[in-house]
């Protein structure tokens, strides 16, 4: 579900006073999570929704989000700052425990890394 941007937003690019490209949108595309220091860092991309996929531009900006997962804080390359609220973080670590739980999952399934999964809660 990519995020539909206002027209101040938008990126629009033009070459010979047509315009090659119209980022209407932005969408997350890349996520790391550092789970011994706590920190994730999301990637978007600017670019646009088509049937149900979005397609990142070809000259687009790529943001990034950091947030440390104790305590809320996060830091945006554009600029801002602030602390997430207790929702917001709770949702965030339940979602990074449960798709690091996931992934020791399938490691161990597929004999990557053979022994007892122990799930983290």
């Amino acid at each position: 579900m990519p995020i539909s941007l206002p027209a101040a937003q938008q990126e629009t690019y033009s070459k010979g006073g047509v315009t090659v490209e119209n980022n209407t949108a932005t969408a997350l595309i890349q996520a790391i999570g550092d789970f011994t220091n706590h920190q994730v860092q999301f990637t978007f991309s600017q670019g646009t929704p088509a049937d149900n996929t979005f397609v990142p531009g070809a000259r687009s900006t790529h943001p990034t989000l950091s947030i440390d997962m104790l305590t809320g804080i996060w830091t945006a390359s554009t600029g801002q700052t602030g602390i997430l609220s207790v929702g917001h973080l709770t949702s965030l670590n339940n979602n990074q425990r449960n798709l690091r739980n996931a992934i020791e999952n399938i490691a161990n399934a597929n004999n990557i890394f053979l022994g007892t999964v122990v799930a983290w809660t």
